[in-house]
């Protein structure tokens, strides 16, 4: 496993942790990423992804 792979894989483990803590999950929903509110099964945020190029 790369690196990079190792990182990404410690990212989702995060990225889980989070939602459960906070009691919602991650969706993706017309092109963009979200979190839907588990109690009340309503998406409580969407967001576009942005990428920037490190130099």
């Amino acid at each position: 496993m790369t690196e990079a792979q190792k990182k990404a894989v410690e990212l989702q483990n995060e990225i889980e942790t989070a939602c459960v803590r906070y009691g919602l999950n991650l969706t993706i929903y017309d092109g963009k990423i979200g979190f839907v509110d588990q109690a009340n099964r309503k998406i409580v945020m969407l967001w576009d992804a942005k990428y920037k190029v490190r130099e």
